[in-house]
Order: structure tokens, then sequence, then C-alpha cells
């Protein structure tokens, strides 16, 4: 049986194009400039700029009541209610969007994201600074956060080697290292700032920077590695 269009809930998004219109059992429709897929709003350049203005806007809103729970609870506890409500708001779907944020736009979820801390410290005179405040907070920055759960999340495609399409598309862009034979090099060819999205440029963005040999490594040795990485080295 085939699947029958909903034309009230049909929505159009159109990339790197112009706007486009489609006939859906017998109505015209018309691309859009953006759209909403569990969770994320895709817009048709994929700048992200819609996505990050909505995840800043409920983070926002949830200030208040931090602030007032902050009055009746301890450090421990309302960086317990921060992880579990900010970081995780902060942090949906960065393993897809995150590593093609502009420069503003990493600039200000980085900004709110050690606003709320001052808040949780209540170094409302701005006497620590943010390295000060991650090491009072015992946090990690948001920047580090995305970046290994986006680390991870390549990293598992590839090992689980599921679904194909995607392993295809990363190994169709990989090839062997040979100055560094335990890492492999991704690359990608696209010229468009919507290319910067596609898993094989991100798998390029993330490997790049991680510092170990990983080939062949289980998804929880990589995860300790990656942890490892981040560790502060000693003196």
């Amino acid at each position: 049986m085939s699947m029958i269009c909903n034309r009230s809930k049909t929505e159009l998004i159109a990339f790197g194009t112009d706007s486009i219109e489609v006939d859906v059992a017998g109505v015209r429709v018309k691309s859009g400039s953006q759209m909403k897929v569990l969770g994320n709003i895709l817009d048709p350049h994929l700048d992200w700029e819609f996505n990050t203005n909505k995840i800043l806007s409920k983070c926002r809103s949830f200030i208040f009541s931090l602030r007032y729970l902050r009055r009746h609870l301890d450090v421990n506890d309302t960086l317990k209610i921060f992880r579990s409500h900010i970081i995780s708001r902060l942090t949906y779907g960065s393993p897809i969007w995150a590593h093609s944020l502009s420069f503003q736009q990493r600039s200000r979820i980085r900004s709110l994201y050690f606003h709320i801390i001052r808040i949780i410290l209540r170094d409302f005179k701005f006497k620590l600074n943010r390295t000060s405040l991650l090491k009072e907070a015992k946090l990690e920055s948001i920047d580090d956060i995305m970046f290994k759960r986006a680390s991870t999340f390549i990293y598992s495609r590839v090992y689980y080697l599921e679904p194909t399409e995607i392993v295809g598309e990363i190994l169709s862009k990989t090839s062997s290292n040979d100055r560094l034979p335990g890492r492999l090099r991704f690359f990608d060819t696209s010229r468009t700032r919507i290319g910067r999205v596609c898993i094989s440029n991100a798998a390029k963005y993330y490997s790049e920077n991680w510092k170990f040999d990983f080939v062949s490594l289980s998804v929880e040795s990589f995860k300790f590695k990656l942890h490892e990485q981040f560790l502060p080295q000693p003196r």
C-alpha cells in the first residue's frame, strides 16, 4: 500500500538552491526558510542560525528558575540541575552541527554557558576568569563537551559499520595515513558551506584533533583515550 501524504503537514526545504515548488496531491507546496527535524532546525543554507537562536532562547528562559533554586540549594545540587537541563539543551544534536558553527555562533553559546556558571557560583563581580570558573565548578568547557560527544558519535558510526549509507559516505572519502599508520585521513571535496555539514567533513574536522592512534580501537577504548587527551598535563 502506498503512503498517503497529509497535505496539511507536508513541508519542503531545498538546500543550497533557490526556493522551489512541488505538487503534492494537487496542491503546490513551496520550500520554506526552515524545518524542524527531531528538535533541530534546518535552514536552506545550513548555517544553523535558527537552531542556535532556539537553543539559546530555551536556555535563557531557564535562568530565572536557576537563580531561584540557587537560593535554596548548594553549589553541587545546582550544578546537577545545570548539567541535566542546560548542558543537555546546549549540546542537543551537536554531533551534527557543532563543527560547522560560525565564530559568532560558537561565541554566543560559550558566553551563555559561562554566564550561567557565574550565577551558580555567585561571581557577580567577575572576580574569576573563565578558566577559574571551570576549575571552581569542576566543569569542562562547552567546546570540549561538544567535541567529545561528536567525536564519539563519528567514531562509533565507523566502528559499528551501520547504517551502511553513512559508513559508505565516510569510507569513500578515507585514505590511510602513511606518516601516522595508527590513524586514518578523512577528506571532503565539497566547496560549499553546506558541504561542511556532511559526515565525512565532520570526520575530517574531529579526527585532525584526536591526538592518539585510533585505528582498531573499540568504542570504549576510544572514549577512554579521548578522555585522557583532555586531562590536565603534569608540569
